[in-house]
């Protein structure tokens, strides 16, 4: 059984605008057209933490499209792009 622990309810509810508060301006940023990974979204948003799971979210929604790949110029890995048509 996979049950959601109360704590981290509590947690996802508290946090319910500021998620759409940064989903907001990941979309703003990204209606520039230019394709970024998650960690050159984070830098331009100045958010010190992964986006990740706001990308895949949108990704999901159909707002952000992955376009290609890249590598990482501070991990070394192949990243996903992703790219907002308008």
């Amino acid at each position: 059984m996979n049950a959601v622990h109360p704590n981290s309810v509590a947690a996802f509810a508290a946090t319910g605008a500021e998620r759409a508060s940064l989903e907001s301006r990941i979309i703003e940023l990204m209606a520039d057209g230019v394709p970024r990974t998650d960690r050159e979204i984070a830098y331009k948003l100045g958010h010190p933490e992964p986006l990740r799971p706001r990308v895949t979210g949108l990704i999901e929604d159909g707002v952000l499209h992955e376009v290609g790949s890249k590598t990482c110029p501070v991990t070394r890995k192949t990243v996903r792009l992703t790219r907002r048509f308008l």
